[in-house]
């Protein structure tokens, strides 16, 4: 491990491009830990190598952060390694770190390199044995997205988040030379839609076809639309799921979101698909209580509600098992941009990256912001 560390310590920025920097969120936590040598505390020189910390607020509201559990400060504070990798809660990261208090939680949130933020994240959003062709165009598609991100949330404390909300980041320990290969090769680029990033989403398999984001979310962005996705033809390029789910489950799963079963429903006696798409997805599903009383929910909401890892996409079907409903479908994701697999799939066929991001976003260019 601190081999590998220490060769990605050494990689340095190719020479001619300017650093642009990321903002990504951590997450919030009530307490955690620094080290890293020769520790900057708000640009100043910190005579140990670690800390900790924790984030409350006063009898007045006020939000500060207590070091080492004696010394208190403002709601903000600024740390670095300038001796290498930071450690926050034992992985490394580059960059600096930036802890808000808020309401009694600390916001963590790493500045660091845009390129190095993608050399971390691309081995957490697709396999590092695939093909480098595949792994140049998921660099690209997530250069774009983070550009997006910063572009849209310039006035919040962070750009975007490291969870499947966003984009998952897991710091340097997830870089490989494989990866920074991938990113020096296609440094800068970017899928742009009149000189601006696009909001390039992607996800793990279309099962056939991928899907537009109005279909999926209501949004209508002008630089998409569906393609076919022929790659899915052999059995380990498929993605078939099922989940068998007990009705009490799925009633308890349905009213954690408030709002989205009515006042009067009564209890959940069963469900059934509504009406499908074109690319063979349900665009909502029928809820029905004990009376015959029904609702419909969209099924990108009713997958989220369940979670997106057990409903893994809105191409399945409903059956009843007994006291069960067995979901069973095809595709891993919401079908939007990129299918990762299909990306792989190209690159094995002998596809260039520009070829395959050029197949799932026809629409956009690939180029340099201005």
């Amino acid at each position: 491990m601190l081999s590998r560390l220490l060769l990605l310590l050494i990689f340095v920025p190719l020479p001619g491009f300017s650093q642009e920097m990321i903002r990504v969120s951590l997450g919030t936590f009530f307490s955690g830990s620094i080290r890293g040598t020769d520790l900057l505390l708000q640009n100043k020189k910190y005579n140990e190598s670690e800390l900790s910390f924790a984030c409350n607020t006063d009898t007045n509201n006020n939000n500060f952060i207590l070091i080492n559990g004696k010394t208190k400060i403002t709601n903000k504070l600024v740390l670095r390694a300038s001796g290498g990798f930071t450690f926050f809660n034992k992985k490394p990261y580059r960059g600096k770190l930036v802890i808000h208090s808020l309401n009694g939680e600390c916001l963590v949130v790493n500045i660091l390199d845009l390129e190095k933020y993608i050399a971390g994240l691309l081995n957490k959003e697709m396999l590092p044995s695939w093909p480098l062709e595949a792994l140049k165009a998921q660099a690209v598609a997530a250069r774009t997205y983070a550009l997006y991100q910063r572009e849209q949330n310039k006035k919040k404390l962070y750009d975007i988040e490291s969870t499947t909300q966003d984009q998952v980041y897991d710091g340097a320990g997830a870089e490989s030379a494989k990866s920074h290969i991938a990113v020096n090769a296609t440094r800068g680029l970017a899928l742009l839609w009149r000189n601006h990033p696009v909001k390039a989403f992607y996800h793990a398999n279309c099962g056939g076809q991928t899907e537009s984001p109005e279909a999926v979310w209501g949004y209508k962005y002008g630089y998409f639309k569906s393609v076919v996705c022929p790659f899915h033809k052999k059995p380990e390029n498929q993605k078939n799921w099922a989940l068998r789910l007990n009705v009490g489950a799925l009633e308890h799963s349905l009213r954690k979101i408030s709002g989205l079963l009515p006042q009067n429903f009564i209890r959940v006696a069963g469900i059934s698909p509504g009406e499908e798409n074109r690319n063979h997805r349900l665009n909502s599903v029928i809820v029905s209580d004990i009376s015959g009383r029904q609702t419909k929910i969209s099924s990108n909401t009713f997958r989220n509600a369940i979670g997106n890892t057990k409903i893994k996409s809105t191409a399945f079907e409903i059956k009843r098992n007994g006291a069960a409903l067995m979901f069973e479908g095809t595709g891993n994701g919401h079908g939007v941009g990129m299918c990762q697999v299909g990306a792989k799939v190209m690159a094995v066929q002998g596809k260039k990256f520009r070829t395959i991001l050029n197949y799932y976003y026809p629409l956009a260019m690939i180029g340099t912001l201005k």
